[in-house]
């Protein structure tokens, strides 16, 4: 089971999963890409974590939560907008369509860093193996990890926050090119050998949360 601190770093605010078994999906750390329907790049990950690490991070502060303005979906079960299920498992979908049966059980939500600030200085995502070296790899899909972020409240005291630190504990190294073991091109998930894709991925996500640097 993962942990959650949330630690107070001036007006800013740190939060901390750790644990080193919240699992990736689809990591594009190591370079940014094209946000959907932008110009602006960015780096993403699609973590999957369990029921009390989602509750800890859902949860208001004055009920021991971090109350971070992220949307959550269990895999199997949480819709999206379109009313679909985000995470499917094998049953809900064709046979050569994917699925997340590897992550039975876990929620899955997006953390992303923008490739630059608003002031037009370039961000520097660390990303880390165990030890705190830099690790220069392709991570793929079904890797394990530690997770940094900082963030700021909005004025619903929502917790805005932007991927700051990845530590990888458990790697799944994904084969050169592609992108967390995704080929966009292809339609194919290379790093777990899941079946073929017909359809174009999804945009990356579809929650309300403000990623962007406020400075």
């Amino acid at each position: 089971m993962s942990e959650v601190i949330l630690k107070n770093s001036g007006k800013f605010e740190q939060v901390y999963i750790i644990g080193g078994d919240a699992v990736m999906y689809y990591p594009r750390v190591n370079k940014p890409f094209p946000k959907h329907k932008s110009d602006e790049k960015q780096y993403s990950v699609t973590v999957f974590v369990d029921t009390e690490t989602r509750n800890k991070l859902e949860m208001p502060v004055e009920e021991d939560g971090v109350f971070i303005n992220k949307q959550f979906y269990e895999v199997g079960v949480d819709r999206n907008k379109k009313k679909k299920v985000k995470f499917p498992t094998s049953d809900q979908v064709g046979e050569d369509e994917r699925h997340y049966d590897d992550v039975k059980g876990l929620h899955g939500f997006s953390l992303t860093c923008p490739e630059f600030k608003k002031n037009g200085d370039k961000v520097v995502l660390n990303v880390v193996d165990a030890d705190g070296n830099p690790l220069q790899v392709n991570i793929g899909t079904g890797s394990k990890g530690n997770f940094r972020m900082w963030g700021w409240r909005n004025e619903e005291g929502q917790l805005n926050v932007t991927l700051d630190t990845v530590q990888v504990t458990e790697l799944v190294e994904a084969p050169s090119g592609g992108a967390g073991g995704y080929d966009d091109i292809m339609g194919i998930d290379l790093s777990k050998n899941q079946p073929t894709m017909k359809n174009k991925p999804e945009p990356d996500f579809d929650d309300d949360g403000n990623d962007d640097i406020p400075f």
